[in-house]
């Protein structure tokens, strides 16, 4: 085989390489999935809680709860799991604190005739699934519950603004693309919440 022949044949590999790589990024565009966060009833299910004082190197610490209820659209045309939602807070001194959700029980309360009953996002209960699998042109929602622990200063607390707390909460599917949503949470009664979640303040 000559080496003119034999450097036409590189050269149309190297260019069907670089065409099939293209298609595939079109077509990987194309069809990926766009996640969009929106609030649950956002004047009724986003709450922060003051839960019991803890002790950290024996000095007093304050703790927070923070329970909300999100919905995860997908209006992309490929399937996704989830894999992380996190909320961040901002303290008074400006300093940026990331929260990883911890497991809870779902959320239940007992009317006259019938117990109402909430999902968890990504736990499944007795009752509901806690799905993190968001097909093309459908949502998930449920609740998802971080704690927060501080010491020190006032500097140190989360912001707290007319009675309600800003954060962001921040959802990644496996395809790396995380997305970010604003929410506001309005102040609860650990009391309050312990009827849907009884001793939420010791779940860690």
């Amino acid at each position: 085989m000559s080496d003119s022949l034999i450097k036409a044949l590189t050269l149309a590999i190297s260019v069907l390489a670089i065409v099939n790589g293209a298609m595939l990024l079109r077509s990987y565009l194309r069809d990926k999935p766009i996640l969009e966060i929106q609030p649950v009833y956002p004047q009724t299910y986003q709450w922060f809680f003051r839960m019991p004082p803890g002790n950290f190197d024996s000095l007093p610490t304050r703790r927070y709860g923070f329970l909300i209820y999100i919905s995860v659209r997908n209006r992309g045309i490929r399937d996704v799991s989830l894999c992380e939602w996190r909320l961040t807070l901002t303290t008074p001194g400006g300093k940026h604190f990331k929260l990883f959700p911890i497991s809870i029980p779902q959320p239940q309360l007992k009317h006259a005739d019938y117990l109402k009953t909430w999902p968890v996002l990504g736990i499944k209960g007795h009752t509901l699934e806690g799905d993190t699998m968001v097909r093309a042109g459908d949502a998930v929602a449920g609740f998802a519950y971080y704690v927060a622990e501080f010491y020190g200063t006032d500097d140190f607390n989360p912001l707290i603004r007319d009675g309600s707390v800003v954060a962001t909460i921040t959802v990644r599917g496996v395809y790396g693309r995380p997305v970010s949503a604003r929410i506001a949470l309005t102040e609860k009664t650990l009391d309050e919440v312990c009827q849907l979640i009884p001793n939420i303040d010791k779940i860690c």
